[in-house]
């Protein structure tokens, strides 16, 4: 029941953190052509749109990515590796909204 309950406020969360971001989407990605937001829009867009480093905080997203490398792993998707993790954390860090 707990587990029901955490999943449910888990969703809620994640709900109000993409219509918070929603309007940050629809804007180009900054500094397209970089290796950062390339290597980001081919290991992340695969499954959503990439989203706009400005729709968050840079330690936003750190829990970002680390919760859509659980969901890549139970997808059974490719696991990024430390390399990629890194880069594309600098790339939306870099661009985070302040």
């Amino acid at each position: 029941m707990a587990s029901l309950r955490h999943r449910g406020r888990s969703r809620f969360f994640l709900l109000v953190l993409l219509s918070a971001a929603l309007p940050a989407c629809r804007r180009g990605l900054p500094d397209a052509q970089s290796y950062g937001a390339r290597l980001y829009i081919q290991r992340c867009s695969g499954c959503h749109a990439a989203y706009n480093p400005a729709s968050m905080t840079g330690a936003m997203w750190q829990v970002q990515v680390e919760a859509m490398e659980a969901r890549m792993q139970r997808a059974g998707l490719p696991r990024l590796t430390d390399t990629e993790r890194q880069v594309i954390l600098d790339y939306l860090e870099q661009h985070a909204q302040r």
